[in-house]
Formats: C-alpha cells, sequence, structure tokens
C-alpha cells in the first residue's frame, strides 16, 4: 500500500476571487499541468505547458506566469491520509502593460482524489 502512494500522481489547482471597487471579478490561481506535487516541493511558477506549475491572474483577460515573469510555489503539507494541502507562493503577471505583484501569498486546503 505505500509504494501505491508513492505512485500515486497529485494534481494542484487554487483559486481565489475577489471584487475591485467597480464590483469586477479579479482571480488569481495557482495550478500544475501534468506535474505532480510533494511535500517540502519547490516549483518554478512558468508558462501554462505540460510538467509545469503555473501562477494566473485573471481580471478581462486571463493571463499565466511566464519565462519573463515568474514565481515560486512551495508545498508545506502534503498529508494525503487527511487530504489536507498546504503552500506559499509568490509570483509576477504582466497584464496589459501593467505588472501584478503577488506577495506572501499561502493556502491551507482539503483536495479530493
Amino acid at each position: 500500500m505505500f509504494t501505491n502512494l508513492l505512485a500515486e500522481v497529485i494534481f494542484l489547482v487554487y483559486k481565489g476571487n475577489k471584487r475591485n471597487s467597480d464590483n469586477n471579478l479579479i482571480t488569481i490561481a495557482l495550478g500544475t499541468n501534468n506535474l505532480q506535487i510533494e511535500e517540502s516541493g519547490t516549483y518554478d511558477l512558468l508558462e501554462n505547458n505540460e510538467g509545469n506549475a503555473q501562477g494566473i491572474y485573471s481580471f478581462l483577460n486571463v493571463n499565466y506566469t511566464s519565462q519573463t515573469h515568474t514565481g515560486k510555489l512551495t508545498i508545506t503539507k502534503l498529508d494525503q491520509t487527511n487530504q489536507i494541502v498546504s503552500g506559499t507562493f509568490w509570483f509576477d503577471i504582466e497584464d496589459n502593460g501593467t505588472l501584478h505583484e503577488m506577495r506572501e501569498g499561502r493556502f491551507d486546503m482539503q483536495y479530493t482524489k
């Protein structure tokens, strides 16, 4: 059974929303694209390609981290028994010439298989 746990592929999608003063929806998200995450793993947030982790900022357009505007994701806890994942992140994204800097982000969430 322990061997099966190690072979299990874990992917991550985390999303948060808020509305600005004009009631427009702003979304930031983190995701992995066919990339297994592990406890204590640190991942570069790059473009939305297979095998990468990425940061996402959406206001009027959906924008992804890139080779130029990147970030880091660190998985601080991955409890497969209780299905809990926690981590920290930061990333930069350019949206129509404006640089958005996400700093000191963290999450704690339950996941489903």
